[in-house]
């Protein structure tokens, strides 16, 4: 289903370093975001007026902020996606990573209005009505998020998205959630137990982890976090992968968004190596790493004279 959809809706989706694709890929997520999260809300906001369940209409809201946060999302990939400017000359990447933090933060508030609410369900109890259909619309409701949760990691990873990232921890949480709805429900229409306002309280509390940790995730790069082990790795085995290069070392690498980064190093080569040769190589270097590692590379020469030998 997901192939079937990037293919429909986006051109060249293999080239996800362009901009343009990568805003493709944003917009794709968030339109299905908002398509399956307003549907499932309006869903349980029915099942949840005609039932009484104070967690099944939480259920409904949570569903209504990540509809919310899909647009967010959106958004967030079209500013990310704007060209350079005087006023930004290294673009408008890091807006992603913003996009992410304020999807977070919609997350956490959510929690913490669920958890009031169940609160004051546990205080003052109130009569549920449970049928099967609370059953049918429950599961089916777990199972469209775990498509979601499916379908927005493969696009986060293929285009190294942390907005993407955060949404598919927000599917997984809400899948979970209504889960223990569901087991509340359950629980309730066989053993005749109204456990409604603490099925709530289990739900906050998945809300308010994946919350955190997805704050957590959107702040790093936007705070100066260490580079990827895997990308510097990358970075070195794409230089030294040049028998001229003796050594390298000072790599510093900025990050503008997870579609690009600045890039310097140095590099040490024979001071034997006559100034056009050199320069062709190095040349040669940084048109691999920006295909490669979607970046703009600076590189400077370290000459290194070598000892001569008996013979020379």
């Amino acid at each position: 289903m997901t192939r079937l959809l990037v293919r429909l809706f986006i051109k060249k989706g293999d080239k996800t370093g362009d901009p343009d694709v990568r805003q493709a890929y944003g917009v794709l997520s968030g339109g299905v975001g908002i398509a399956c999260n307003l549907l499932l809300f309006l869903g349980k906001l029915l099942l949840g007026f005609v039932t009484g369940a104070i967690s099944i209409v939480a259920d409904a809201v949570n569903n209504l902020s990540d509809a919310g946060s899909s647009i967010i999302t959106l958004l967030g990939f079209k500013m990310a996606g704007k060209p350079a400017d005087p006023g930004h000359p290294y673009g408008h990447g890091r807006i992603e990573y913003l996009s992410a933090l304020f999807i977070s933060v919609a997350i956490i508030l959510m929690g913490v209005e669920l958890l009031k609410s169940s609160v004051e369900r546990i205080l003052n109890p109130a009569e549920t009505s449970v049928s099967l259909v609370v059953f049918v619309i429950l599961i089916a409701s777990i199972l469209v998020k775990l498509w979601m949760f499916l379908f927005n990691r493969k696009l986060g990873r293929r285009i190294n998205s942390s907005a993407m990232e955060a949404t598919a921890l927000d599917s997984i949480s809400d899948s979970l959630a209504t889960l223990v709805v569901l087991i509340g429900m359950a629980i309730n229409y066989f053993a005749g137990y109204d456990l409604d306002g603490y099925m709530g309280v289990i739900v906050a509390a998945f809300i308010l982890i994946t919350g955190i940790k997805s704050a957590k995730d959107s702040v790093q790069p936007l705070i100066g976090a260490p580079p990827d082990e895997g990308f510097v790795e990358k970075i070195h085995r794409i230089v030294m992968a040049h028998p001229e290069i003796r050594g390298m070392h000072e790599l510093l690498i900025h990050d503008y968004g997870p579609a690009h980064a600045d890039i310097s190093l140095h590099v040490e080569m024979s001071s034997q190596l006559d100034m056009v040769t050199a320069h062709e190589i190095i040349t040669s270097i940084e048109d691999e790493l920006e295909s490669q590692c979607h970046c703009d590379v600076t590189i400077h020469i370290d000459p290194v004279v070598e000892e001569k030998t008996e013979d020379q």
